[in-house]
């Protein structure tokens, strides 16, 4: 057997700013987020996209959590 073969994913990350709506008075919004991620199965690609929003929101530096709703990923076919 060979090693698995990446292929690319589109990935939507779905989060909310709860503090942010808190602070505002307003119900939390639902945002997204789309990554290009190349890996060997849509759970992987899930998983660095994850990584890659934590990494947005420690460089943001805004002084409100986001917290992952939903994410879902979608295998890109070659052109």
């Amino acid at each position: 057997m060979g090693r698995p073969s990446h292929v690319a994913f589109l990935v939507t990350v779905r989060y909310r700013e709860p503090t942010y709506a808190l602070r505002r008075g307003v119900e939390p919004k639902t945002h997204q987020r789309t990554y290009r991620v190349i890996a060997v199965s849509a759970d992987e690609a899930i998983l660095v996209a994850h990584e890659l929003f934590y990494r947005e929101v420690v460089a943001s530096n805004v002084g409100w959590a986001r917290e992952i709703v939903d994410a879902s990923a979608e295998w890109m076919a070659s052109a």
